[in-house]
């Protein structure tokens, strides 16, 4: 149990700080690109890969517990 307690806390921090670091880029460098985007194409680019690598962490780790 005390994984799982810990990678939460630590899930919550890593998301804590990439939504910090997509508000910076959302509020200080993207007006400054001289480009339209739209935010949720922006936001899907941004979160969708950790996303996929969360997911496949929580697959590889789940494979090595069966084991």
């Amino acid at each position: 149990m005390e994984n799982q307690k810990g990678s939460f806390w630590r899930g919550v921090l890593f998301g804590f700080f990439s939504y910090c670091i997509f508000r910076i880029f959302w509020d200080y460098i993207y007006p400054h690109l001289g480009v339209e985007w739209n935010r949720y194409i922006v936001m899907a680019v941004f979160f969708l890969p950790l996303v996929a690598l969360y997911l496949y962490e929580q697959k590889r780790r789940e494979k090595k517990r069966q084991e």
